[in-house]
This record gives C-alpha cells, structure tokens and sequence, in this order.
C-alpha cells in the first residue's frame, strides 16, 4: 500500500517524483518507519509523530555461499538514502525503549539518516490538544513538545524537498 501510494504521488503532473516527504502520526508514524526500510526512488524524507514503532521484522544478515554475492545483495537490500525524524512521547506507553532500539537499528542497518527526539513529560497523542479529553492516561496533550515538533519536522521537510536542496 505504501509503494503504491508513492507510485500514485509519482505520476501526478505538478509532483516532481524526486522530492518526496511524508509526515504520520501514531499508526500512520509507523508507515514512515516502514517507508523509509523500503528505499523507494525519489522519497527523500520523513517524520514520525508519536508512531508505534518497531524494528519492521529486520532480520539479521543474509547468508549466501559467494562472498561477493553476498555483499551485492546486502547493499540492495540496505540502501536506504531518506532521512527521518522520530519525534516520540518520552512517556510513551505505546513504545517501549526496545521498540525505539530495534527501529533504529534497523534504521543503521538500512542506511536511514534519523534522528530520534523523545519530548519529556509527552504521552502517546502529544501533539492533538482533543487528547486533553481522552480519559486514558496514555494520552494527553502536551503544547510544548507539539510545537518543538512540528518546527523540526517542518524544518526537515523544508531542508530536504525545496528546491536546490
């Protein structure tokens, strides 16, 4: 689903297939993660609010009898060149420290550039103020940290799909 949603991005007239930016929140963070161990041609960057994140299944290397073979398959299957911002809810209870951990190790292993920033005092949904009214205390609203990360996400956006970037 996320490949063909950037193939239809991709053949619309007024996108230049080769500046490609994606921004999700909470599940749709999560598809910025699997996106970028995708390595899909012309998307460059993205962000991840509040995602449930995880290491996306990586496994371990890949194991073939010719050396060469072997090296040849590991840099298709790992050459990622988009960058990523995880902006997390320090007190997350939706994502764990291991799920962090394994997604940017995955994230190494692809050749993503990210960042992660974990905002202190942030729960799961920091950045929707109707959170304020969910009466679980997973979530809540927290201003701070909603704009903090919405001006590094939009600065990433701009920094990496403006033109002569």
């Amino acid at each position: 689903r996320i490949q063909s949603a950037v193939e239809v991005l991709q053949s619309l007239p007024f996108v230049d297939s080769n500046r490609i930016g994606a921004m999700g929140w909470c599940l749709g963070g999560q598809a910025i993660s699997e996106l970028a161990r995708m390595s899909l041609l012309g998307v460059t960057c993205g962000v991840s609010y509040h995602g449930v994140v995880d290491g996306g299944g990586v496994v371990e290397e890949h194991t073939c009898n010719d050396d060469n073979q072997q090296q040849e398959k590991q840099e298709q299957i790992y050459s990622s060149s988009m960058k990523v911002l995880l902006c997390n809810g320090a007190d997350d209870p939706f994502v764990s420290n291991a799920d962090l951990e394994a997604c940017t190790t995955s994230f190494s292993k692809f050749g993503v550039d990210w960042r992660l920033i974990s905002y202190e005092n942030a729960r799961h949904g920091f950045t929707n103020p109707a959170q304020d009214l969910n009466p679980s205390e997973a979530f809540g609203y927290h201003e701070k940290s909603a704009v903090e990360s919405w001006d590094e996400g939009t600065r990433l956006m701009k920094e990496e799909l403006s033109v002569g970037s």
